[in-house]
């Protein structure tokens, strides 16, 4: 098995479809042909320093990244954000999360929600979870991992 993180500090939904980007996720989908592709996007589409998308811009941006994938084959998961703080961060995640939900729920696809993995920001980081204010720690992406393999492999199959 080989796994491609394809992501980079700061990338959103729109720079993974940026296809002057030879490094954008669109571009590495189509040149390396992946089985599965699990898009964890919302992060950095959600912070208060980025302008906010509309869930219906945040799905359209989506659904080309998706389309990438199935036309070269791969099957998709789709990941919702973790919880953030300051507390308008949780507000602007759940807005995008919904959005990645209904494409999971519309187009038959994987879905997990890091929401529901590592609960709120203050739960999460009281566990031990969180790096900063946004990302999960080493611990937090163990208990990300875990669940994202009962996801694509259920049983341990």
């Amino acid at each position: 098995i080989s796994v491609l993180n394809a992501g980079w500090g700061g990338a959103t939904a729109a720079a993974w479809n940026e296809g002057t980007q030879s490094f954008a996720a669109q571009q590495m989908i189509k040149t390396l042909n992946p089985d599965l592709v699990i898009l964890n996007l919302g992060i950095n589409d959600g912070t208060p320093t980025d302008p906010l998308l509309s869930k219906a811009q945040f799905k359209a941006q989506v659904q080309t990244l998706i389309n990438a994938a199935r036309n070269g084959g791969a099957d998709v998961m789709l990941v919702a954000p973790n919880d953030g703080s300051p507390v308008d961060f949780g507000a602007r995640y759940g807005v995008l999360g919904v959005g990645l939900q209904e494409l999971a729920v519309e187009q038959s696809l994987k879905f997990l929600n890091l929401r529901t993995v590592l609960g709120t920001w203050a739960v999460a980081n009281a566990a031990g979870h969180m790096r900063d204010a946004v990302h999960p720690n080493a611990a937090g992406y163990s208990q990300i991992a875990t669940a994202v393999a009962d996801v694509i492999m259920p049983g341990g199959a």
